[in-house]
């Protein structure tokens, strides 16, 4: 089965539906993450909360699945999610290996606009299994702190793990900055009462739930295709309220459009849609394409 199966499989599995009855699994003592199956039973196990440090209780009866309760008979609203960011990271920094997304540049490209198609796709290197040189948790690079910072084949690698929130557009553009490559491993629609095998599925194995923030590669080579290209001048019809392509070389998308002996794409409906189409340059007032 291959691997990105795996983690669908975990995802759909009904008895560990995200709305199901979630029970704590992971506690914290002096300073370990610790799942239930690791520690004695009632105050013994001398766990606190994740996320709130209140003491908990190891529940490993006979009736009911063994999880933490809070002595103190009220509950922590965070707590799981604590505890399934906090796991996230513990299982890279224990088994140091990640299969990384395929490093891919897609075309159009646009900072301002973003396109759900793609007319044109540049494989750079396909999806793959690495082994990490080196893990640091919560470690500060420049003005971030990155949830973990690895090393891979001695290139940095920064992995943001997305429990609520995904990354905003501050960060994004600090990441960006300091070009270094980012994937984002979403959590947002993993089951709340995981084991710890479905935790280093999601965070070791492949799927769709992991993505390139940055990536450096794709950012170079994305600039060398683009200089190479042809940018063409971008013409505004003020009657029609209408943009058009000058010069485009191609018959069949500008047979209706000629105009003072040049032809004219229409740029909305038949460049953004072209394979050839890569990028608009908002500065030149020009589109790059590879016709």
């Amino acid at each position: 089965m291959p691997l990105s199966r795996n983690v669908d499989r975990v995802a759909t599995r009904k008895s560990t539906s995200r709305h199901a009855l979630n029970y704590l699994h992971y506690g914290i003592r002096e300073g370990d993450l610790l799942h239930i199956s690791q520690v004695p039973r009632g105050l013994s196990c001398e766990c606190v909360c994740p996320a709130c440090h209140k003491s908990l209780v190891a529940k490993k009866g006979r009736q009911r699945e063994h999880h933490f309760a809070y002595a103190s008979g009220n509950s922590c609203q965070h707590a799981i999610e604590t505890a399934l960011h906090l796991a996230a990271k513990d299982v890279l920094a224990r088994r140091r290996e990640i299969v990384l997304p395929a490093i891919e540049i897609r075309f159009p490209y646009d900072k301002s606009v973003n396109y759900d198609f793609s007319t044109k796709v540049v494989t750079i290197a396909p999806e793959q299994h690495y082994q990490l040189d080196s893990v640091e948790l919560e470690h500060r690079v420049s003005e971030i702190i990155p949830d973990v910072l690895a090393k891979v084949k001695n290139r940095s690698l920064l992995i943001e793990i997305r429990v609520t929130h995904k990354i905003d557009e501050r960060k994004l553009k600090k990441i960006q900055d300091l070009n270094m490559s980012c994937i984002e491993i979403d959590l947002s629609n993993m089951p709340r009462n995981f084991s710890e095998e479905d935790i280093e599925k999601w965070i070791i194995e492949a799927g769709p739930h992991k993505r390139w923030i940055h990536n450096v590669t794709i950012e170079q080579r994305r600039q060398r295709i683009l200089s190479q290209a042809t940018s063409r001048p971008l013409f505004t019809n003020r009657i029609l309220l209408t943009e058009f392509v000058c010069n485009c070389p191609l018959e069949e998308h500008a047979k209706s459009y000629w105009i003072n002996e040049k032809r004219y794409a229409d740029f909305m409906y038949e460049c953004v849609y072209c394979k050839h189409f890569l990028a608009k340059d908002y500065e030149r007032g020009s589109v790059i394409c590879d016709a």
